[in-house]
């Protein structure tokens, strides 16, 4: 895919932050496609396969809403794979802190979870996607 690679990730301002479900409720207990990579360079098609699968209101859906985001005229943001989103909270002080402390990633784990970072203490936890979190649009170049 286009972005299957890659050497640098931005963060999108803390500002970005807000409060979404993974799924639309139509699929909080459908399996996606193709969304379960983890590594740093998976999170991009990960968004792609959320938003395919029909969950594509920015309103409703974590990966829509990162999808669709528009920031320094950038249009190519998406939601971080587990990896991609440890990498942002490991450089949290660069990346401006994060507002709160479940942050959704793109990693699916089953039809019913995909995976969260917690913040603050670090670590990785699947949650029903029905669960709202924050999200944290991210791009990769």
């Amino acid at each position: 895919s286009m972005k299957s690679w890659c050497n640098y990730l931005e963060a999108s301002p803390q500002t970005a932050e807000i409060q979404l479900p993974w799924a639309e409720t139509m699929w909080i207990t459908k399996e996606v496609a193709g969304a379960n990579g983890s590594a740093v360079g998976t999170g991009w098609q990960n968004t792609m396969d959320i938003v395919a699968q029909g969950n594509s209101d920015p309103t409703k859906s974590a990966a829509a809403y990162a999808e669709a985001y528009e920031f320094g005229g950038m249009t190519d943001w998406f939601l971080p794979s587990r990896d991609e989103l440890q990498t942002l909270i490991t450089y949290r002080e660069v990346v401006g802190g994060f507002t709160g402390e479940l942050t959704w990633t793109s990693s699916e784990r089953n039809a019913l979870k995909s995976w969260q970072q917690h913040a603050q203490e670090g670590y990785q936890h699947v949650y029903d996607k029905s669960t709202i979190a924050y999200v944290r649009p991210l791009r990769a170049f």
